[in-house]
């Protein structure tokens, strides 16, 4: 409906316009156009773009199988649903085991370190509980962590005997997301103690009001000393300082509803970040103030989601995602990159 009143306009214009003017202007503008064309049309696309809002999440990458090969050379039947995956300074570390020995393999700018390092050869017949970097295990009644350090050493820490009440499971949580990576808790009568994996030789301690257990800990946030809990298909929020909930008006604490999916972190914005998933498929979203997920991005075509543990980290505008599944008959890991707007 705009061409007739353009057409009109550069009519009335030429019109106004002397011979000479515009013979001037008709030589530049076919001038323009014949050298411009090309840049004038890449220029006008951003502009009719930039009316658009981005996406709120966009795949980036897709890392099939981290360093072309496998992560394994050793032949296995359950590799892919049994492994846990660790990040740390660039480099993944992918921990599985078989034949009653733990293993890891690392690797580093899609390439592999090495491939199938003992950490534990099973003599000592112990229960190993695998968390990110490495397993947890008992000794009678010490807490010993045992992990692999990016030198290739193996290291054992041992966190004494704590009091971690009955039964004793719902006084750990072995692989809990943080904002600074991942972390281990385990509850000591009056207190919980929280491990960053990262570093292990400074604990954070947490007040125990008996108002949760550490196994219902899903996400602590030291930006805003927000720990989130799960407990009866409802979220709650706890000060990481004090171990008190947050409280509504009527002095309650305040319990959000049920989320199909997990929170795995916050972006830049200060927004809490949600992931539902799903076969070859993730949802991303934003909760709202009501710990709702809001305007779910839906990206297709990833690898499919049959380790039980996926890693996930968020750097800044990025989620990088990191699991395991079989590629091509081979137990392999995969990375999977998304930009957040």
């Amino acid at each position: 409906m705009r061409k007739p009143l353009i057409f009109l306009a550069i009519a009335i214009s030429l019109a106004a316009c002397s011979p000479k003017q515009t013979q001037q202007t008709a030589e530049q503008t076919k001038n323009n156009n014949t050298n411009v064309t090309g840049q004038k049309a890449v220029n006008e696309a951003p502009t009719q773009a930039s009316t658009q809002p981005a996406a709120p999440f966009v795949l980036k990458e897709t890392i099939r199988q981290v360093g072309v090969e496998g992560f394994t050379d050793l032949s296995l039947s359950n590799a892919t649903t049994n492994v846990h995956l660790y990040e740390k300074n660039g480099v993944i570390y992918t921990l599985f085991s078989a034949s009653d020995k733990f293993y890891v393999s690392a690797a580093k700018d899609n390439k592999w370190i090495y491939k199938d390092k003992v950490l534990d050869d099973g003599s000592a017949k112990r229960e190993r509980n695998p968390i990110p970097g490495g397993f947890f295990y008992f000794d009678k009644n010490v807490l010993n962590i045992k992990q692999i350090d990016q030198d290739q050493s193996i290291k054992e820490i041992s966190l004494g005997s704590p009091n971690l009440g009955q039964p004793w499971g719902l006084g750990i949580k072995d692989d809990l997301l943080t904002s600074e990576g991942y972390a281990f808790v385990v509850r000591d009568e009056k207190v919980f103690k929280l491990y960053l994996l990262k570093d292990m030789s400074n604990p954070i301690t947490i007040p125990n009001l008996n108002k949760m257990n550490a196994s219902e800990f899903r996400f602590v946030n030291f930006a805003n000393n927000t720990i989130i809990t799960m407990s009866n298909d409802k979220f709650n929020l706890f000060d990481l300082k004090t171990g008190e909930p947050q409280y509504d008006q009527a002095g309650q604490p305040i319990r959000y509803p049920f989320l199909k999916g997990d929170i795995i972190g916050m972006s830049e914005k200060g927004q809490w970040v949600y992931i539902e998933r799903e076969d070859d498929k993730v949802k991303l979203g934003y909760l709202n103030d009501q710990f709702k997920p809001t305007n779910l991005t839906t990206i297709d075509n990833i690898p499919p989601s049959i380790s039980l543990y996926e890693l996930y980290k968020i750097t800044k505008n990025e989620l990088t995602i990191h699991g395991s599944y079989e590629f091509k008959g081979k137990p392999s890991a995969y990375t999977v990159k998304i930009q957040m707007n």
